[in-house]
């Protein structure tokens, strides 16, 4: 039983919502398998900016050959999204491209992200480890070019025996003959099985030697990441390493190393997030200390269920966060974050006798990224005062439509100015309106297929097109729309 530690949170309430987290995850009900003869696997669309952006790693997934949604195919989510597909959904297509006559295992979806492949996209595995079939294994690959699992992604599958020429991304509209579909050996925020724990075990096992040295404590570090989103790590890095921590990019890691490390450290110091995911290689009884660089109210259990299943001897969660602005973070994977030498990390040093160097270092560093995180917020101020302005000149281009008569509308396509036009015409009980986009999801009813943009029985509809003429997309929706309407008359541009 891990002995978790909450001293160093300065917020009671923040206390209580880790607590409420930390339940038992262990699942004892046995993993299920489905499966579907001929099957049709929907490649991953996106469905960011649209009413459906929950479905935050898209739509796609499996159907039965009655053109049915297999939910097993898709990825339930977890606190706000209790009830939703994080992952998952039907929508309209016009054929199948290609039809495999042959036997394939289903992995789920797969993006270049190491958290999320290690706790989401590589958990069906289990039955590969488990039952050996010589098939090949599908992904609906997104965010990335195509056939790209590479790198760390590739060696870890290698480590489960995987090859390269077993993958199959699907980025087209694909039937197959019969698709086996394992249910997830890890759930975030849910569940965590002896399945996963095998799957990790086995990986490791076929590490081989490596000619390393493993360090009691070890830290894994931000600062050198290109991508960071946080601000005053390297203070608090500089502090854990002076103190006989090593340091360690997992970036810069092979897949074989960051397991070593994990694995044979006593001490493991981590910010929540990607790299303390890694977690899940560490041997039992480790020591975890937590820098966290945000409060999360909506923070999943995937901490407290890699802490379970590695069976951590202690827990200790540190607040080494900075909040000048209220609405900052926006997210906690977006950031920005703003972290340094607070008050609760100092109490923690003092008490675990960790000397702190170079304090005036620290202050400055503090009052740099003060002013980095102004200038942000600044900026953010301007866009949303930009944003006020569009959303003004939209709203009287449509109340002078609406002075014309017009009270049957086509808002398209749904995405943010979309979502914006929609907020105006609610406050217009006379008008009667619907929402269209490139393809329409089951699992969402508000939204309309492209195909109504031509459709007789909306022939009387205006068609507002909400899309800034900066868009990346602004030139195939203009193309979409004038190329489906034969009367020109009724499109409006708002941009």
């Amino acid at each position: 039983m891990t002995n978790y530690n909450y001293d160093y949170i300065r917020k009671k309430f923040e206390i209580d919502s880790l607590k409420r987290l930390n339940r038992n995850y262990k699942r004892k009900e046995p993993l299920c398998v489905e499966i579907i003869k001929d099957a049709i696997i929907l490649p991953q669309k996106s469905t960011y900016n649209t009413t459906l952006s929950y479905t935050w790693m898209g739509v796609g997934g499996i159907l039965n050959k009655e053109g049915e949604f297999i939910e097993l195919s898709g990825i339930p989510g977890f606190g706000e999204n209790e009830g939703k597909m994080v992952f998952g959904g039907k929508y309209n297509y016009d054929k199948i491209d290609e039809f495999l006559d042959e036997e394939i295992l289903y992995m789920g979806p797969f993006q270049p992200h190491w958290g999320h492949f290690l706790l989401e996209y590589c958990t069906r595995l289990w039955y590969y480890i488990k039952f050996q079939p010589d098939i090949r294994i599908a992904y609906c690959g997104f965010n990335c070019e195509p056939d790209s699992i590479r790198d760390n992604f590739l060696d870890f599958l290698e480590l489960l025996g995987i090859h390269k020429e077993q993958l199959i991304d699907i980025r087209k509209v694909t039937k197959i003959r019969k698709v086996i579909i394992p249910e997830q050996a890890f759930l975030r925020d849910k569940y965590f099985t002896d399945e996963y724990r095998m799957l990790i075990d086995y990986a490791y096992k076929n590490i081989g030697e490596l000619n390393l040295v493993p360090y009691n404590k070890v830290y894994f570090t931000r600062v050198g990441y290109a991508n960071a989103r946080e601000r005053g790590e390297k203070e608090i890095r500089d502090i854990f390493e002076k103190n006989g921590y090593a340091c360690l990019a997992p970036e810069n890691l092979s897949v074989a190393e960051q397991m070593f490390y994990v694995r044979n450290c006593k001490e493991f110091v981590v910010i929540p997030g990607g790299s303390s995911m890694n977690g899940v290689f560490a041997s039992n009884n480790t020591k975890r200390i937590y820098i966290k660089k945000a409060y999360l109210p909506e923070l999943p259990g995937d901490v407290f269920q890699i802490d379970q299943i590695t069976q951590a001897s202690q827990s200790i969660f540190i607040d080494c966060y900075f909040k000048p602005y209220s609405w900052l973070p926006i997210a906690y994977g977006y950031g920005p974050h703003f972290m340094g030498v607070t008050r609760e990390l100092k109490s923690f040093l003092r008490i675990y006798k960790i000397k702190q160097f170079n304090q005036l270092g620290c202050y400055i560093a503090i009052v740099k990224n003060w002013m980095w995180l102004t200038q942000i917020a600044l900026n953010a101020l301007f866009q949303n005062r930009k944003d006020m302005f569009i959303f003004c000149r939209m709203r009287d281009k449509i109340e002078v439509l609406l002075t014309q008569g017009v009270s049957k509308i086509i808002i398209f396509p749904c995405g943010k100015w979309g979502n914006m036009v929609k907020k105006i015409l609610d406050e217009k009980d006379y008008v009667e309106y619907i929402m269209v986009d490139h393809y329409k999801c089951c699992i969402d009813n508000a939204v309309q297929d492209i195909d109504v943009l031509d459709d007789e029985q909306y022939k009387d509809y205006m068609i507002l097109l909400c899309s800034d003429k900066k868009g990346q997309y602004y030139e195939s929706i203009i193309s979409t729309v004038y190329n489906n309407i034969n009367d020109k008359k009724r499109i409006v541009e708002l941009f």
